[in-house]
């Protein structure tokens, strides 16, 4: 489920990204977000588990993630701006996204027969 939700959602950034709408700007702001999501979590994770689960050898010891910022120039050529097909991108991205939002909908609307079907395994 997890798979299918993280394949949809790549597939509708990369067609923002090839038809010009979200930007290296863009990108950075979305990835800074992402970025603090991602050390707060870490923070967290440091705070709940702690130093014996994790199995730590120093006490001063913690998990941290650090996500460097996005340039276009260091994107391969695959993620750049679609010179020939920017309009069918664009199109295509906008119903990716109407596939992501249904199936996020889908997802969250099941989401407790999906739990269920986990505990019968």
């Amino acid at each position: 489920v997890l798979l299918s939700l993280l394949s949809s959602l790549a597939f509708t950034l990369f067609c923002y990204m090839k038809a010009g709408i979200l930007t290296d700007t863009a990108l950075n702001d979305v990835y800074g977000a992402i970025s603090a999501v991602v050390a707060d979590a870490s923070a967290k994770a440091n705070d709940l588990v702690g130093n014996t689960l994790l199995q730590l050898d120093d006490a001063n010891e913690t998990i941290s993630f650090s996500l460097p910022p996005v340039n276009a120039s260091s994107l391969p050529e695959t993620f750049t701006t679609s010179l020939e097909y920017t309009t069918e991108f664009k199109y295509a991205a906008y119903g990716a996204t109407g596939f992501t939002v249904l199936l996020l909908l889908l997802i969250f609307s099941l989401f407790e027969r999906i739990g269920r079907a986990i505990e019968i395994f």
